[in-house]
């Protein structure tokens, strides 16, 4: 299980939060999701990345071969809101999948997650290559 939350604030005398500062939810993070799709947009639907984020995993792993392949299920839900007060656990998106890591030495973990979200039609496929839990 991994939960991350995060929340940004300007600096000194900015007003703003530079928008490559913001944080943008969906992907990796949040699997079943385009990258950066669960996060605010402008009026013109453009991304623009949030001030507070808050995305939760959780993954059931079956070691196939011992300490080097892994199966597994997952449920992600996430989101990212333009401020903390805007905050509304009823916006998170859900994410739920299978997937399987090899771990191989020096490198970590390589990964591929195939997600489907509570609200697409279509799975989304993940990779990775990190310790990611």
């Amino acid at each position: 299980m991994r939960v991350n939350a995060g929340y940004i604030a300007p600096y000194s005398d900015t007003e703003t939060v530079p928008i490559y500062e913001r944080f943008y939810v969906g992907g990796n993070d949040v699997r079943g999701y385009d990258d950066f799709t669960l996060s605010p947009r402008d009026s013109n639907g453009k991304l623009e990345g949030g001030n507070f984020n808050f995305y939760a995993n959780f993954e059931l792993r079956y070691p196939i071969v011992e300490n080097m392949i892994f199966a597994f299920v997952f449920f992600d839900a996430g989101y990212a809101w333009t401020d903390i007060n805007k905050l509304d656990f009823n916006d998170l998106a859900h994410g739920y999948g299978i997937g399987a890591r090899l771990d191989i030495p020096m490198i970590g973990l390589l990964g591929f997650d195939y997600g489907w979200s509570s609200t697409l039609a279509d799975g989304r496929l993940h990779f990775s290559i990190a310790n990611t839990f």
